[in-house]
């Protein structure tokens, strides 16, 4: 399928998407009882379905959501086969009326600890906002050269393998997550990619979206 027949067909669903939430004109609504979060999120979930810019620059497709392991927490599946934990404080949706293909979902997320999987990368995870684990129980967390190691060491000193159902995770511990269409102008902008929305507030982001759809109309 040609790029342009691609975005053509995401921004109609994604539209459609938002039209489920609410379909009149421009509006801001927000959620934050996890349940709620989980359940306005999951439509927007599939490869190809959307692209999440996550708060330190880069992002991926969210493929799933789903309620956490640990508590407060909610969980993203990815391409890679890792799992994305974050602990949402608010999900928020913003509409634009005079081009809904430009809507976006703004996830802000409340603070996550390191959790101690390795002491030496505590610090660096600390300024980096992230960590990299392997999960080994329900919120249990050890190195990632438990992965490759296939054993981990417990917190009496033993070492253990690793159960069947370990798993690696990125953990991110703070910020805010935005969801936007693939062909939407966030998207299509390299700059974005640098987590230029976690300065921002979604009335920011919506006025900067809203002016470069006006120049274009009156272009």
């Amino acid at each position: 399928m040609p790029k342009s027949d691609f975005h053509k067909r995401s921004r109609s669903e994604w539209i459609s998407k938002v039209d489920q939430i609410t379909h009149s004109g421009d509006a801001t609504l927000s959620w934050q009882h996890v349940d709620d979060i989980v359940s306005r999120l999951d439509p927007f979930m599939g490869s190809n379905k959307n692209h999440a810019h996550l708060p330190k620059g880069g992002g991926f497709d969210f493929l799933s959501v789903s309620h956490g392991r640990e508590p407060g927490c909610i969980e993203f599946g990815i391409f890679t086969g890792t799992t994305v934990v974050v602990k949402p404080r608010r999900l928020v949706l913003e509409r634009i009326a005079s081009d809904p293909a430009e809507s976006f979902l703004m996830l802000e997320l409340d603070d996550l600890e390191p959790s101690g999987s390795n002491q030496k990368d505590r610090e660096r995870s600390t300024l980096r906002r992230q960590e990299e684990a392997i999960e080994v129980g329900r919120g249990k967390y050890v190195g990632r050269a438990a992965y490759e190691d296939g054993y981990f060491v417990d917190d009496r000193g033993y070492e253990r393998e690793l159960p069947e159902d370990a798993r690696p995770v990125l953990r991110l511990l703070n910020g805010q997550i935005m969801l936007v269409t693939k062909g939407s102008i966030w998207n299509g902008s390299s700059r974005t990619y640098s987590g230029l929305h976690d300065g921002m507030t979604t009335p920011q982001i919506r006025a900067v979206i809203q002016q470069i759809i006006d120049d274009l109309a009156a272009a």
